[in-house]
Order: structure tokens, then C-alpha cells, then sequence
């Protein structure tokens, strides 16, 4: 009894770290929206890690790394800790970190030898940005800004007649698209 006793638990403890070796995978457009495998252009794959989750995010066309990072969980939509970026040749372009509710902490920006181009940093308690540009050697560019808000030339007022004279709301169901809300993805 003693001996099958500890051979379940064995084979227990064995289906148990197996099943956190495999990863959870999820397919995505050219639009970062979930789609079929045999329509992907993005892959995840997402792997337990104690607490939290690794994510790796692959191109399909020729399976390289384009970015990874860990999250709390496989919606993937705050990184804990920096999430780094890769160009098809697997050079380090850049990479982020964040503080709760997506407020960016941390940026840096990276040239193909390695050498860091950008970084920015916030500290949320007093407020402060430090933002600092370098050419390719290394000399820091004066004035340098690595990130500002977005504006409309003509203010928020402009910004707000443009979308109302710009939008146009027949334009969906014009296409065939049955009478509905929509949701517009801004890219």
C-alpha cells in the first residue's frame, strides 16, 4: 500500500511539472488581434515562472524573437519588469518598464551596436522625468527629448473639429457591415 502510495504521488509530481513545461500559445494578426494559427503573424508563448508568467512573442514568417518579458498573467498587458524588443536580426532595439495601470517607469532606445540612443525615466513619487539622448559613441545630444505627448497643431479644440469633420459613420454598414457599435483600433 506504502509503495503504491508513493508511486501516485511520483506520478503526480511528474504531471504536474510536465504540464508547467508546456506553454500556452496564442496567434495574432498584423493588428495585435487574436486570429487562427495558419493566419498568424505573431505568436506567444507564455510559461509559468513561480508567480508570474514569461511571455515570448515570435514572428511567424521566419520564427524569430520579437519581444519578451514577464507579466502576471498571459493577458500580457503590463510587464513586470522590462519588456525588450528585438529587430528581425535579433538585435536588442529597445526596451520598457512599468509602473501599475501602464505609467511608463523606465525607456531606453538602443542603436544596432548596442549602444544606448534614448533613455527616459519617470519617478511617479516626486514626479520627475530624466530624459538623455547619446550619438553613437556615446557623447550625450544636448536638449534631447526621448518622449513628449501628442498634440494637434491647432489645439484640443482643432483635434475635436477634425474628428467630427473627418469621421464618417455610414462608412461600416456602406461595406456591408450590419448596423452595430464598432470598435476603431488606432495604431
Amino acid at each position: 500500500m506504502r509503495k503504491l502510495s508513493l508511486i501516485t504521488i511520483l506520478m503526480v509530481a511528474a504531471y504536474t511539472s510536465f504540464s508547467q513545461d508546456k506553454p500556452i500559445v496564442r496567434y495574432y494578426d498584423s493588428s495585435w488581434l487574436y486570429t487562427p494559427a495558419e493566419k498568424a503573424v505573431y505568436r506567444s508563448e507564455y510559461f509559468k515562472k513561480n508567480n508570474e508568467y514569461e511571455g515570448i512573442y515570435y514572428r511567424e514568417r521566419d520564427n524569430s524573437i520579437y519581444s519578451k518579458s514577464l507579466y502576471s498573467d498571459t493577458s500580457s498587458i503590463v510587464p513586470v519588469g522590462f519588456r525588450v524588443k528585438y529587430s528581425e536580426d535579433g538585435i536588442k532595439i529597445d526596451s520598457t518598464a512599468y509602473y501599475e495601470y501602464s505609467l511608463l517607469k523606465e525607456a531606453f532606445n538602443f542603436y544596432p551596436n548596442g549602444m544606448v540612443q534614448g533613455h527616459y525615466s519617470y519617478d511617479k513619487n516626486s514626479k520627475t522625468i530624466v530624459q538623455e539622448g547619446f550619438d553613437e559613441n556615446g557623447a550625450v545630444i544636448p536638449n534631447f527629448t526621448y518622449l513628449r505627448e501628442a498634440d494637434f497643431k491647432q489645439g484640443t479644440e482643432g483635434w475635436k473639429a477634425y474628428l467630427a469633420k473627418s469621421i464618417n459613420s455610414k462608412v461600416p454598414t456602406k461595406n456591408g457591415a450590419p448596423a452595430g457599435t464598432y470598435t476603431v483600433i488606432v495604431q
